[in-house]
């Protein structure tokens, strides 16, 4: 086991210490040394890996030696492969090889155009024939760790797991009928339909009766797979976060809405899609607080691991909760746009979007928000200087641009507001620029708050960072977090809004210089040709 934990790059320098080391193989020796080790942080870092990735189990260790192949050969020769080892470290990429070992046909039918699938699937066929073969037991192992989530033995695992406080939780089929969790599997080997701003635009620019029935139609038999695929997700997340109450309640939610779209009839005429349009309402009002409680859960996995272990990074989590929450975007994008093209129309609106949406206008709204929060905050608040063309206007969703721009603005006034708190001085204006370009709409926002070290810019885009003060309680939150929710101290406010600039084929940068302030970028792209990405 020594070895593929030593190809591991991440645990490599951990093992070096000669008592990490010893501690690790009497572990294995005996599951139960585990809490003798439970307090030195290197072990147990040791440890969370393990959990993390998996590793062998006696079933695994079979289907290897009837390949003619020992474990240690063939995970060595995996590990040694670092563009390999990557691939089988992505959630996406472990679970499209178990949906292929499962059933062939129709998992390469999903998968077969991904191109990290193939390439995973390419490299690993390289270094079997380099290893003495046995794809078929490889891809086993990963089907397994997929299916269980089992380490070395079931022993090791349980142990490791109640040492770390991570349990298994409440399994789909454990609450579930079989015919149900089937289907949601099977629906998660189908492939999502992206759309674009401008699809929306002109499908929804003459909102008849027919067009809204084949909206209903199309989401009839879309979400389901979109819900199915996060629903799988969530039974197989890696640290234990799929036990956390918060999150079981979110999969919970998911298959609610999943079973009721899969039991509502064929959308055949206008009765039958304004029935459906109100299941629609009623499965929008269901998922508004999921960011808050996926939040929760998240903190509290965050809060048991740094008591027990020191963890820096946790990739698998980042990974997952940025597809989570773009595929998040997406259904209620929608769902909102069908459910707003049955409500009284609005001046320059086709549904959600405003065809004639001013920046500068939103701008101005999301400051006068956001200082109104730091005035009630601090007592105080700097002054923000916008520049740009009111008169200019192009086709976006207001309030996802007003999320955006009042995340960057707040986070401006806090760093000037802590800057300046107790200078004599007042404090110098923040300033927002908007630029019309041919391809985008660019939002700056500038200010001289002190900026962001070198070295803690990466984590300004985790979900786990956060230098506010941490919040738990989803109570203190507003209902509908689609808006300009305050969700200071989750870490969330900049990685939720890249990922809606990025829905809509923008991006959003942040660029600091320490000691001086911080300028961020929000890049819209104005063309509305870009098909959303699908996690």
């Amino acid at each position: 086991m020594m070895a593929e934990l030593r190809a591991d790059p991440a645990l490599s320098p951990l093992l070096d210490d000669p008592k990490v080391a010893a501690a690790i193989k009497e572990i294995a020796a005996n599951p139960a040394a585990l809490q003798k080790h439970a307090s030195n942080a290197k072990v147990m870092r040791v440890m969370q890996r393990l959990l993390g990735q998996g590793n062998l189990s006696s079933r695994e260790a079979a289907a290897f030696r009837e390949a003619g192949t020992s474990p240690t050969e063939v995970l060595a020769a995996l590990s040694a492969d670092t563009e390999l080892a990557g691939l089988l470290a992505n959630p996406t990429v472990r679970t499209a090889l178990a949906q292929i070992r499962a059933n062939p046909d129709a998992g390469l039918r999903r998968w077969g155009s991904d191109p990290a699938v193939s390439r995973a699937l390419d490299l690993l066929e390289q270094v079997l024939g380099n290893a003495g073969g046995g794809m078929g037991a490889v891809v086993d192992v990963v089907a397994e760790d997929v299916k269980q989530q089992q380490d070395s033995t079931d022993e090791l695992r349980a142990a490791a797991a109640g040492s770390l406080g991570l349990h298994q939780g409440i399994r789909l089929a454990d609450t579930q009928a079989r015919e149900v969790v089937d289907d949601i599997f099977a629906h998660a080997l189908k492939k999502q339909t992206g759309v674009s701003l401008k699809y929306m635009l002109d499908f929804g620019s003459s909102p008849i009766e027919r067009q809204l029935v084949l909206s209903s139609q199309f989401l009839h038999k879309e979400l389901p797979v979109r819900l199915a695929h996060r629903v799988a997700e969530l039974e197989n997340l890696p640290y234990g976060l799929s036990s956390k109450s918060s999150i079981l309640k979110v999969r919970d939610w998911y298959v609610e809405s999943f079973k009721e779209l899969r039991t509502f009839p064929h959308i055949r005429d206008a009765n039958d899609e304004l029935k459906f349009t109100e299941l629609l309402r009623h499965i929008y009002r269901r998922h508004a607080n999921v960011v808050p409680v996926m939040a929760k859960g998240v903190a509290e996995l965050k809060r048991e691991l740094t008591e027990r272990v020191v963890l820096t990074e946790m990739p698998e989590i980042h990974q997952f909760l940025d597809g989570f929450y773009l595929s998040r975007i997406g259904i209620r994008i929608l769902i909102g746009q069908h459910i707003a093209l049955h409500e009284p129309p609005k001046a320059s609106h086709i549904g959600l979007i405003c065809t004639k949406c001013s920046p500068w206008q939103v701008a101005q709204d999301a400051i006068n928000d956001a200082r109104s929060i730091c005035m009630r905050e601090y007592g105080a608040a700097p002054d923000v200087s916008i520049y740009g063309d009111p008169s200019f206007v192009f086709a976006y969703v207001p309030s996802h641009l007003h999320h955006m721009v009042f995340e960057l603005v707040k986070n401006s006034l806090r760093a000037v507001q802590d800057r300046f708190e107790d200078a004599d001085d007042e404090p110098p204006p923040i300033r927002l620029v908007v630029a019309e370009g041919g391809e985008d709409v660019t939002i700056k926002v500038s200010d001289e708050g002190g900026g962001i070290p070198r070295s803690g810019l990466a984590r300004i885009w985790t979900y786990l960072y956060s230098t506010a003060k941490s919040r738990v309680q989803v109570e203190e939150l507003q209902d509908d977090t689609d808006g300009p929710a305050v969700l200071a101290g989750y870490g969330y406010g900049l990685p939720v809004s890249r990922l809606y600039a990025r829905y809509f084929g923008g991006d959003l940068q942040i660029i600091s210089m320490e000691g001086y302030g911080t300028d961020a970028y929000l890049h819209l792209n104005r063309l509305g040709n870009v098909q959303e990405p699908l996690p």
